[in-house]
C-alpha cells in the first residue's frame, strides 16, 4: 500500500484524499439519522401517564387549576329520608270530641287512623279504635288508648317531630271530670302528637276548648274538644 502510494504523482494524491474524505462524509451521513431516531423512539411497551390523575386539579392556559371532575354530592341525612318516606293520609281535618250528653253509658271517641269521630254505648270500656275518648260511665274521664302520646313545642311539627315529641309522652288516661277540669292536660292551642296503634303518626292542632256545666246530669262538668289534625304514614 506505501509502495503504491508513493508511486502515485502529486495529482493523484489530492484526488485520492478528497474521495476518501467524501466517502467519510456519506457513512456519517448514513450513520447519524439512524443513531438520533434509535434515541428519540418511545419504548412501546411503556405505559403512558395521564398528565393528571382522577379527583386532582389541573392548570390551564393561565396557570390557574380548573377541577378535572365534581365532587360527590353529600348524601341525605337519615331524618330527611325518613321524613321524605312518609304519606299524608288526610291534613287538617276538623275533629270535635264531647262529652255525651247522657246519663247513660256511652263513650264518644276519635279514631285518627280512619280520621273521623264515633260513639258507641258500653257500660265497661271504650273500643279498641278509640284513641282519644270521653266516657260517662264510672266517672271515666279522657281516656287515652294509643302506643304513643305528648305534646309539641313547635307550632306546625313534621311528622318525624311529632313521632320523636309522642315518644316523650306526658299525655295520658285522667280518671274524673273533677281532675280532668283541674288538671287538663289539653288546652287551647295546644299540638297533640300521637303514634296510633296502627303506627301513624298524628298531630291534633287543639283549636278549641269549651267546658260547660251539666245541669242534671250525673256529672257536673263536661268538655268538648276541637281539634284540626293530620296523620301521616310510611
Amino acid at each position: 500500500m506505501r509502495t503504491w502510494y508513493s508511486g502515485l504523482s502529486q495529482g493523484s494524491r489530492i484526488s485520492f484524499w478528497g474521495i476518501a474524505i467524501a466517502a467519510v462524509i456519506g457513512v456519517i451521513g448514513i450513520i447519524v439519522p439512524v443513531v438520533i431516531s434509535a434515541e428519540g423512539k418511545p419504548d412501546a411497551k411503556s405505559p403512558s401517564v395521564p398528565s393528571t390523575l382522577p379527583g386532582t386539579v389541573a392548570p390551564d392556559n393561565d396557570g390557574t387549576p380548573t377541577a378535572t371532575s365534581k365532587a360527590p354530592e353529600p348524601s341525605k341525612s337519615h331524618s330527611q329520608e325518613q321524613q321524605a318516606a312518609y304519606k299524608e293520609v288526610y291534613s287538617e281535618r276538623l275533629l270535635k270530641l264531647r262529652t255525651p250528653r247522657s246519663n247513660e253509658c256511652w263513650n264518644s271517641f276519635i279514631d285518627f287512623d280512619k280520621g273521623q269521630v264515633a260513639s258507641n254505648r258500653s257500660r265497661v270500656s271504650v273500643p279498641k279504635e278509640a284513641d282519644l275518648a270521653l266516657n260517662r260511665c264510672a266517672g271515666f274521664g279522657l281516656g287515652v288508648q294509643v302506643a304513643a302520646a305528648g305534646t309539641s313545642s313547635t307550632s306546625t311539627p313534621s311528622a318525624e317531630q311529632c313521632l320523636e315529641a309522642a315518644k316523650q309522652g306526658g299525655i295520658q288516661t285522667v280518671e274524673g271530670y273533677d281532675l280532668l277540669r283541674d288538671e287538663d292536660p289539653i288546652k287551647r292551642g295546644t299540638v297533640l302528637c300521637l303514634e296510633t296503634a296502627e303506627g301513624k303518626v298524628v298531630r291534633a292542632i287543639t283549636e278549641e276548648v269549651r267546658w260547660t256545666k251539666l245541669d242534671g246530669l250525673s256529672v257536673e262538668w263536661g268538655v268538648d274538644y276541637t281539634f284540626r289534625a293530620t296523620a301521616w304514614e310510611l
